[in-house]
């Protein structure tokens, strides 16, 4: 039987190593136990209402459902849960989106063994836990409420992911492969960006990223 100090934590990523490794740095901690996995955004919300975990620790960048649709899914059935965003790359952009969707922690997966255990203790606490790149960049959209920023608000949430891997020098078909969508899907995207931001080249989509600190 599970010791009642011990925090359950459901763990959502879609490669099976990278949970794995996870669950090991994380299970170093004696109060820390992983007791449902989930390996998209759809899995996670159906192994939350079984397994009832303290703590959801979540990948943002997967196929079928991501991690902040499905964060927003979860808070939407249960307005308690304790989630935290594990990202592969410093996604900047989707900080204060996930906060406001009430995402709890927000880090990378270069943190350390110790830096994820104190993440997940203070998730449960309900407390706020952010990488100080994160606070950096919360601080930065604060501070800089230059007028592009209002535009960048005005883009959806997959808007603003397809916009994070074209910054990064994602073609289409590379795009369509992260998010799960189809080619044309992820052109129709890209179009609709390029016209919320009056840009005109891929090329002007990554100035505009990198002006806003964003790639």
């Amino acid at each position: 039987m599970m010791p009642q100090d011990v925090i359950k934590v459901l763990l959502v990523d879609d490669h099976d190593l990278v949970r794995s490794g996870l669950k090991k740095l994380l299970e170093e901690d004696p109060a820390i136990q992983v007791v449902a996995e989930a390996t998209n955004g759809k899995e996670a919300t159906e192994a939350y209402d079984a397994s009832s975990p303290d703590v959801v620790m979540m990948d943002i960048s997967m196929p079928d459902m991501d991690g902040l649709d499905a964060s927003k899914e979860i808070l939407k059935r249960h307005p308690d849960a304790r989630i935290m965003v594990l990202t592969m790359h410093d996604e900047k952009m989707f900080a204060a989106r996930l906060l406001r969707a009430g995402v709890l922690g927000y880090i990378t997966k270069k943190s350390s063994a110790k830096i994820l255990q104190e993440a997940v203790h203070a998730v449960y606490q309900h407390k706020n836990f952010l990488t100080e790149t994160a606070k950096d960049t919360l601080l930065h959209q604060l501070v800089q409420r230059k007028e592009s920023s209002d535009v960048l608000d005005s883009l959806s949430d997959r808007e603003v992911q397809v916009l994070s891997l074209i910054a990064r020098g994602n073609k289409p078909k590379e795009i369509a492969a992260n998010l799960g969508i189809s080619v044309k899907t992820a052109d129709n995207y890209r179009a609709h960006i390029m016209q919320k931001l009056n840009l005109d080249t891929n090329a002007d989509i990554v100035l505009f990223a990198r002006d806003q600190g964003l790639a």
